[in-house]
């Protein structure tokens, strides 16, 4: 699943579920940039159906505002 703990669960409950083999799944959970491309992908996904107060509201975070917020600094 593209997140951790209760977030990865909610993901996988809505079909956002990425099959990497094991050398790439290690890279997405230790290179931020990958982690956060594939959060941004689902995170526009749902808001094609869904309000970003809904998105934040189960997942707990703005991935897009992140991901902005990562290539400012």
């Amino acid at each position: 699943e593209i997140g951790s703990g209760l977030v990865g669960s909610e993901m996988c409950i809505r079909d956002r579920v990425c099959p990497f083999c094991k050398t790439c799944h290690t890279q997405f959970h230790n290179d931020i940039m990958l982690n956060l491309f594939y959060k941004v992908m689902f995170e526009k996904e749902f808001l094609k159906t869904h309000s970003k107060e809904e998105f934040i509201k189960i997942f707990g975070q703005d991935y897009i505002f992140k991901l902005e917020q990562k290539k400012r600094s």
